[in-house]
């Protein structure tokens, strides 16, 4: 199973709070393989998840390990969820405290 980190910020402005979420699933998963996301949450046209997405399509067998549920989407992450677990992967929510 492949391991992709997925980090996302709202702008390009907030590298500090990207870097942390990076730094977040990297101690956790060092073998994680990291997207990093730049747009809204509510917008499902933002490259990295796109990216994510069509690996999910093609039948990859990934964990997608996130910071905080809302970096995923905002709305619908439990689609994604499903979609994930459709080929026997998984989503990690890293813990509050772990990610604070």
């Amino acid at each position: 199973m492949t391991t992709l980190g997925y980090c996302r910020v709202s702008g390009k402005g907030q590298a500090e709070a990207l870097a942390s979420q990076v730094a977040c699933v990297q101690k956790q998963y060092p073998e994680a393989e990291i997207i990093r996301d730049f747009g809204s949450g509510i917008n499902f046209k933002r490259k990295g998840l796109i990216s994510l997405l069509e690996r999910v399509l093609r039948g990859d067998k990934l964990r997608v390990v996130v910071a905080h549920r809302d970096r995923l989407a905002r709305f619908g992450s439990e689609v994604i969820q499903f979609l994930v677990e459709q080929n026997g992967g998984e989503v990690v929510v890293l813990d509050q405290n772990i990610c604070s």
